[in-house]
């Protein structure tokens, strides 16, 4: 989110009021009612303040917006009530200008038809107490300027927000997606190291026996073989479930391939175990020929499993997961 100390900005929409008020409190020899004067500074101040400090946060809401937009009619009725004839076109028409400011924050803080319907009924006013030439002279003309100034400056603040929030969303992908690789690497070279204890042991006993093994023992060595291939390509598409369906495919003389290329680098440990124990269900339905289990990077889907056999024009199983 955007931040900007509140006080700065609640001080300097005050002061450009105050400017507004003294132009208008210098005039008061153009009124001829002073007391209407003075009533339309006070509604017009009050409602400045309560736009720029009641409600926390950039967007004012409707509400807000509803109280500014009738504080500042109110104040356009009660001046105009009070100036004197001909006189629209000197700084007794003070509250023009100062009501492109108030409207001008009602539409910087997201309600920009409350400012707009306020800003044209102001004008109507005005051409109906100085006719069209009003509009030049009163300052009709800055004030509408004022209003599409503000709800320019609004949508560029919602749009530099929107670009803050994904910025720092991406930002915290990018952390989960470290840690979860972090995470993963670990467990894989945990993996490695139980391998490798039942490894080290196997390639030993062949050393010394100078590689004379019964087929039982070279079908042990041909599994540890495969196990270890796949904790090198398979990664995070071995799980306890996978790794238990993967062996007792083999066992059955089924040929089992694990390329895991990235698929399943930014999905968190739920949405992985669903899908590799769906994997683990396709691997337990396939009784002979090659499964291919393949985790692409880049595609919209997390997983394929593909079953096929030799002399079939079409998979048996093609799993997209």
């Amino acid at each position: 989110m955007l931040e900007f100390p509140r006080w700065v900005l609640t001080l300097i929409g005050i002061s450009f009021a105050l400017f507004h008020v003294t132009l208008g409190l210098l005039s008061w020899t153009s009124y001829d009612n002073d007391n209407l004067l003075f009533l339309s500074v006070a509604i017009y101040l009050t409602t400045v303040v309560v736009s720029l400090t009641l409600k926390p946060g950039l967007a004012m809401g409707r509400f807000m917006g509803a109280v500014s937009f009738v504080g500042a009619l109110s104040t356009a009725i009660t001046a105009n009530a009070g100036i004197g004839a001909g006189q629209t076109g000197t700084y007794a028409s003070w509250y023009v200008g100062g009501l492109g400011l108030l409207l001008g924050i009602v539409a910087v803080r997201g309600e920009a038809f409350a400012a707009w319907l306020g800003a044209a009924l102001v004008t109507i006013l005005v051409i109906q107490v100085a006719g069209f030439a009003g509009i030049g002279t009163a300052g009709v003309v800055g004030m509408i300027v004022l209003v599409a100034a503000g709800q320019a400056t609004a949508r560029a603040l919602q749009r530099a927000d929107n670009e803050v929030k994904q910025i720092q969303q991406a930002e915290h992908e990018a952390s989960l997606a470290i840690v979860a690789t972090e995470v993963a690497n670990e467990e894989r070279k945990s993996r490695l190291g139980q391998i490798l204890q039942r490894v080290v042991p196997a390639l030993s006993y062949i050393s010394a026996s100078g590689g004379k093994l019964s087929e039982t023992e070279r079908q042990t060595a041909r599994q540890l073989e495969a196990t270890l291939r796949d904790e090198i390509r398979g990664r995070l598409l071995i799980n306890e479930l996978t790794s238990k369906a993967i062996t007792d495919a083999r066992r059955r003389g089924v040929q089992v391939l694990l390329l895991d290329e990235g698929g399943l680098d930014a999905t968190g440990e739920t949405e992985r175990e669903q899908i590799l124990s769906k994997v683990a269900a396709g691997l337990e339905s396939v009784e002979e020929g090659k499964v291919t289990i393949r985790a692409p990077r880049g595609e919209s889907w997390r997983v394929t499993v593909v079953a096929t056999r030799s002399g079939q024009t079409k998979p048996d199983i093609f799993l997209k997961l």
